[in-house]
């Protein structure tokens, strides 16, 4: 993320921290980095974060929108009392939980946030 910061925000073409001296051509899938990275931009317009911050919050950010989408998937189906109960299940769910933990960034809340996008889509 720290590295596409400091490109604005341009796709980086070469690694040079990996594989010791030459370095290796960036992999083109940066989903999830650009998505912590346009966080880092909107979270900086409100107040001073570090990007360390932004990681930890960026998890429990996804699973709130995934519980906004669960609910207008559960109302889609079937009513509002089950919009409200999917939404539940998901923001209270063990394994959700303890993707936001700790300060876990990983992709897994974004999965789980397309997953319904695209299910309600």
């Amino acid at each position: 993320m720290e590295e596409i910061i400091r490109n604005n925000y341009v796709v980086p073409s070469w690694d040079y921290l990996s594989h010791y001296p030459f370095g290796r051509p960036f992999d083109r899938f940066f989903g999830w980095e650009y998505t912590m990275a346009l966080l880092y931009l909107a979270a900086n317009l409100f107040g001073s974060f570090t990007t360390i911050e932004i990681a930890n919050i960026a998890p429990v950010f996804m699973i709130a929108l995934s519980c906004i989408v669960a609910y207008l998937l559960g109302k889609m189906l079937n009513s509002c009392y089950s919009g409200l109960t999917l939404a539940f299940l998901i923001s209270t769910s063990p394994v959700v939980l303890g993707l936001t933990m700790a300060g876990m960034c990983d992709s897994d809340a974004a999965v789980i946030f397309m997953s319904l996008l695209s299910a309600y889509s």
